[in-house]
């Protein structure tokens, strides 16, 4: 999801999002049947750190299912052993935070994925998670 600014943005916005957008890419690439949620978690956490160690995810999870309700199980959690199957419908969005002063959010990409027999299908892979600037 592309998400805009008006003017340039502050450079500790553009390295939240950038953090956002890598720590997606590794949750999704971790993202297959017969892995626990928790290592899904777990992979896209590493990034998020990785690439800025002071963010937190406020909401603690990666991800959740897609179905009647806006969040629904399984959770992409650290605690959550729930095994990812085939013909589940997960939303991956990961917020990367300036925290503890919470001067901006940095991105809050989210793509939208079937789990398959074979891995995922990424069902809004067409869609943009870059940056916009309006100026």
């Amino acid at each position: 999801m592309t998400q805009s600014i008006l003017g340039d943005p502050p450079e500790l916005e553009v390295k939240l999002y950038d953090a956002a957008n890598a720590a997606t890419e590794a949750t999704i690439k971790a993202l297959r049947p017969g892995v626990n949620a928790s290592d899904v978690f777990k992979a896209g956490m590493k990034v998020l750190k990785e690439r800025f160690k002071t963010t937190e995810n406020p909401t603690d999870f990666l991800g959740h299912g897609i179905g009647l309700q806006t969040h629904e199980p399984p959770y992409l959690m650290a605690d959550n052993d729930t095994t990812i199957k085939p013909g589940m419908f997960l939303a991956v969005e990961v917020w990367a935070a300036d925290t503890p002063e919470y001067r901006v959010i940095g991105g809050f990409p989210e793509d939208n994925l079937l789990v398959t027999e074979t891995g995922v299908e990424n069902l809004t892979g067409g869609v943009s998670r870059r940056l916009w600037v309006k100026k």
